[in-house]
């Protein structure tokens, strides 16, 4: 859906970091929206940031520090692999750049209080990219869950299952690795909570049971198997 801008708002200079989700969804969807300009790609490797600027016409940086430099930058769309986001995150914050970040926000709680108190002190805006909110099927959720029309809620049931991960072919990377923020929480736990938080919340308790059912993938470098430290189930009981 393309967003218009009435023409009173400057479109907002935008930089986007990580190639990955950052090319395939955040780009087109800056491309759509007038209110943004997408000015600038980052990757650290060379070989991958050029094929994307190449095809999008788009200013390349592999050095972050660089690209903080540029005042033409105003916010930046950090989809990279969680384990470097808060470094970059806290770098540009530290610059004067609005945020959009993808989740998880970092690998801890700890750090994304960091980021909040550095982005409060300069006086910046960051998000998290909660896309479900924006969903038509979920916004009338809401509506009709807001207008009581449906008496009081009294138990929720969320099912997501999805079927890439069970996939035993795909090969190991980050996503594998709980201390590089791997695994279903981070990937899809945190959508799943900020829909019954905006819906239904906030959460006063929670506890569950986090089980890793393919325990070891292929790693492509070394093409043997690798230990998977990353749950790829949750069960989890939330009083809301």
């Amino acid at each position: 859906m393309t967003t218009k801008n009435s023409g009173l708002i400057k479109p907002i200079k935008t930089a986007i970091a990580g190639l990955g989700f950052g090319e395939s969804v955040h780009l087109p969807a800056l491309i759509e929206n007038d209110n943004f300009s997408p000015i600038a790609l980052w990757h650290p490797r060379e070989e991958r940031l050029q094929s994307a600027c190449n095809k999008y016409k788009k200013k390349g940086y592999t050095n972050w520090s660089s690209l903080l430099a540029s005042k033409d930058i105003e916010a930046i769309i950090i989809a990279t692999p969680p384990k470097a986001r808060f470094e970059l995150a806290k770098q540009a914050l530290e610059a004067g750049k609005h945020l959009l970040l993808e989740k998880p926000v970092c690998l801890n709680s700890e750090q994304v209080k960091e980021l909040e108190k550095l982005a409060l002190k300069n006086k910046l805006s960051v998000a998290v990219n909660f896309e479900y909110r924006a969903v038509p099927v979920f916004m009338q959720a809401q509506k009709i869950i807001q207008s009581e029309v449906l008496g009081s809620t009294w138990l929720v049931k969320l099912d997501w299952i999805m079927s890439s991960r069970a996939n035993t072919r795909r090969p190991w990377n980050w996503y594998s690795d709980s201390k590089q923020g791997g695994g279903v929480i981070g990937a899809l736990g945190t959508h799943a909570f900020d829909m019954l938080h905006w819906l239904i919340g906030p959460s006063l308790n929670v506890n569950g049971l986090l089980s890793t059912s393919i325990k070891k993938r292929i790693c492509a470098a070394t093409n043997n198997l690798k230990d998977v430290t990353s749950e790829d189930i949750c069960l989890a009981n939330l009083e809301l």
